[in-house]
This record gives structure tokens, C-alpha cells and sequence, in this order.
């Protein structure tokens, strides 16, 4: 069952590319990558975690990815998108450097702050036992730990994740048009990567370089109008970062006071590539939809967390229920793919409905994404290389709904579009005034 659900998993992926035209970051093409990705590395565990997928997981996952390809692929033909006017303002001057400073000073506040929190709420040894402690308290359910920071510092966390996003767009475009790169800009998104590792997650840094990757993707293809030529070269080109990043990512955890001696360096790879898929499949084994009283409240934790000040309830009262699973002695980890949320809050029902919202607004965003306009910083880019790292986690976890479903995402836009406009906006009417003189 496990070999046919590859085999089947491949053609759809296939088959996606195809039908999109042979476009690399087509949504319905990442979806289904990822997914095939989990299952493949599934697969070379299958005898060490009793793997024998049965019918009801093995449908869900097929049905699950064929419901995003046919959704997306009936989205595209009703949304269009008139194609970018050539009367456009194709680069930007540089931003005057106390602005850059200004932000740097910011960032380095944040990350100072954020440490000091961090100290306070999870005291230990040093900072990275400090991180792991506060990380292993966070996923904690049983309610003893507070491990929410003060309101500021999460403002502060937000602007310095977003401005890590657009000053990555920014670093990108400046070098695609003038082959300059700005030290100030550099530092920003250091800063910015820096900053996302400090609360112990290795998520949102992975999330960065693949926006930057996407950005690099976007230019790369706008300059030669979208043509196909040259996929395979980008396709060998991520191949060898990804293998770079896996061969970080041990180091990196240990790197943030976390103990992996316990494990290989295969089997903990395995752990985090494959072991959803042996999760998922002990998950639907049980009883659901799980009646916790809260409607979508796997689904759709993160909203659920937002509206909580405002109908009178702590936040910590909504958790996600991940619990750690292990088999012939192994650990699993505790994560499910992302169709373990859907089935958990509403059933079979819940795989074709909130995969079908996924590919609506993944395509619809890539549809915007094609057609961005070279002026200023393109928050079209911006949006959709955050559903792009979305896409490709699927095989991890919900990330969709819990990254784009969320607050917080709502609030970079509005920072993005704050720091478009003071950065790059009166330029723009200048430089188009000077042009109808």
C-alpha cells in the first residue's frame, strides 16, 4: 500500500507539473511534492516503525492531494490578471542610511529583550538550555507553564520577522538589477534570522531562506518572462541547498541547547521528514472528529488565540494536542502531516473542504505572484513566498492555517506596506513626476 501510494503520489506530481505549464512553484506542484517527499522518507523507516499504511490513511493522503490539483487547476481558469504595465519604475534608490540604522537598533533591542524574557521565564545554565527549556515548556499541555511574552516584545518579534522578509526582497532585487548588495540590508535579515531561532523553533528560520530562495526564483524568471528554459538547473541548484540545510540541521539543534546525541543522523532526519506519516496513520486509527468544544480549534488555533482577549478567555486555555509518539521503542516525534488538524476537528469532511480553501488561495496568491509589479517592494511576492514555505512544510505539519490563519501574518502585511511607504513611496511619485515633465 505504501509502494502504490508513492508510485501514485509521483504520477500526480507529474501530472501537476505538466498540466501548470511546467511551472516549478506552481501551489498544487509543491503540495504534492512535499507530500510525496513525507511518504518517500516514510518508506525507508517502514520496517523499523511497523509501517503497514492502512486503507483509511492511505485515502486520505491520496484523496487529500487530489483535491488540491483539481481545485487549483479549476481556480486558475477562473481568476485572470492583466499583465504588469511596461510604464513601471523598475528599481528603487538606495534608502538613506540613519533609516537602515534605525532599524538595525530596533532588531538589536528585540533580540536583547526577547534573551532576556527568555532568562526569566525558563532560567538555566546558559542561554541555549535557557531556549530548549522554554521550547519544551511552551509544547507543555499541562497547564503549569506561562511562557507568554509581554505584548511589546511580541510587536517588537513581529517587525523584526517582517523586516527580515522585506529587506530579503530588497537585498534580492537590488542585486538582480544593479549586482549591489547593501551591508545595512545584510545585517537586517541576519538580525531577523537571528531573532526567529531565539524561542527554541527552527520553523520560521526555515521559513526565511525559503522566501529568499523565492525571491531569487521570482527575478530569475521575470527577466526571462516566465520561460521553462532552465528548470532543471534551479531544480539541481535547491537540491544542493536542501542538502545543506539538512546536514545543518542536527548542529542546529544542538546549537539551541537541545540533546540529540540519543539519535543517529539519519534516524533524527527521519524523525522530522518521515515519521508524520507513520503518526497520521496511528491518528486515524482512533476516534474522531475529537470533541474538545471548540470548532476548529487544531484548525485554526492560532485565530482562536488571537480573538481569546476578546471574549474573555487566556489564551493558554488553546493548545495545540500533539502528543509524543514512539513505536517498537523509537520515537516519532509529535507531528502528523498537515491533514492531521483537518480530520481531527471535523473528520473525513474536513480533508477535501480546507484542502480545497488552501488551493483557492494558493493559487490565487500565485496568480498575483506572476504578474508582480517591479515597482518598490512587491508585497504579492512577499505573500506568496510565505504560502510557498507553507506548501512545502504540508508534509510536516499544518502550517497553512497556522502560519497564513493567523494574526500575526496579518500584521507583517501591515508592516510591509508601512515600510514600503516611507521607504520607497514619495521616491516613486518623485521619479514618475520627473517622467511626465
Amino acid at each position: 500500500m505504501l509502494l502504490l501510494l508513492i508510485v501514485l503520489l509521483f504520477s500526480l506530481l507529474l501530472l501537476s507539473y505538466v498540466l501548470n505549464k511546467y511551472e516549478l512553484l506552481a501551489p498544487s506542484s509543491l503540495f504534492t511534492a512535499s507530500i510525496f517527499f513525507g511518504v518517500v522518507w516514510a518508506y525507508m523507516y517502514r520496517d523499523e516503525w511497523s509501517l503497514n499504511l492502512h486503507d483509511n490513511t492511505f485515502w486520505v493522503i491520496i484523496g487529500g492531494v487530489f483535491t488540491f490539483i483539481i481545485v487549483a487547476l479549476f481556480t486558475n481558469e477562473l481568476f485572470s490578471f492583466e499583465k504588469e504595465s511596461k510604464n513601471t519604475v523598475r528599481s528603487f534608490e538606495p534608502i538613506e542610511t540613519w533609516k537602515l540604522l534605525i532599524i538595525v537598533l530596533i532588531e538589536l533591542f528585540t533580540i536583547v529583550y526577547s534573551i532576556h524574557e527568555v532568562r526569566i521565564i525558563s532560567p538555566a545554565g546558559s542561554l541555549p538550555e535557557s531556549i530548549s527549556l522554554y521550547r519544551a515548556q511552551s509544547l507543555s499541555n499541562s497547564g503549569n507553564f506561562d511562557t507568554s511574552l509581554p505584548r511589546v516584545l511580541n510587536l517588537l518579534r513581529t517587525f523584526t520577522d517582517a523586516a527580515g522578509y522585506f529587506f530579503g526582497f530588497v537585498i534580492v532585487k537590488r542585486w538582480a538589477q544593479k549586482k549591489k548588495l547593501d551591508f545595512f540590508s545584510l545585517l537586517i535579515v541576519f538580525f531577523s534570522a537571528v531573532n526567529s531561532v531565539l524561542l527554541g523553533a527552527r520553523s520560521a528560520l526555515l521559513t526565511l531562506m525559503i522566501c529568499l530562495a523565492v525571491y531569487v526564483y521570482a527575478f530569475l524568471k521575470k527577466k526571462n518572462s516566465w520561460s521553462t528554459k532552465g528548470n532543471l538547473k534551479l531544480v539541481f541548484i535547491a537540491s544542493l541547498l536542501f542538502i545543506l540545510v539538512v546536514f545543518s540541521f542536527q548542529s542546529l539543534a544542538s546549537m539551541m541547547g537541545r540533546d540529540t546525541s540519543e539519535y543517529s543522523f539519519g534516524y533524527y532526519l527521519a524523525i522530522y521528514f518521515g515519521a508524520e506519516i507513520k503518526n497520521l496513520d496511528i491518528f486515524l486509527q482512533g476516534t474522531f472528529p475529537v470533541q474538545d468544544g471548540i470548532f476548529g480549534g487544531q484548525t485554526f488555533i492560532f485565530l482562536h488565540k488571537a480573538l481569546a482577549p476578546y471574549i474573555g478567555v487566556n489564551s493558554q486555555y488553546y493548545t495545540l494536542d500533539l502528543p509524543f509518539l514512539s513505536v517498537n521503542g523509537l520515537s516519532l516525534g509529535n507531528v502528523y502531516t498537515t491533514f492531521y488538524p483537518f480530520v481531527y476537528d471535523f473528520g473525513y469532511a474536513g480533508v477535501p473542504f480546507l484542502v480545497g480553501i488552501m488551493a483557492i488561495i494558493s493559487q490565487i496568491s500565485f496568480k498575483t505572484f506572476k504578474h508582480f509589479s517591479n515597482r518598490g517592494v512587491s508585497i504579492s511576492v512577499l505573500i506568496y513566498s510565505k504560502i510557498v514555505a507553507a506548501l512545502v512544510l504540508s508534509f510536516f505539519s499544518n502550517k497553512f492555517y497556522e502560519n497564513i490563519f493567523n494574526s500575526g501574518f496579518i500584521k507583517t502585511i501591515v508592516i510591509w506596506m508601512i515600510l514600503d511607504w516611507l521607504l520607497f513611496l514619495n521616491k516613486k511619485f518623485r521619479v514618475q513626476r520627473e517622467k511626465n515633465v
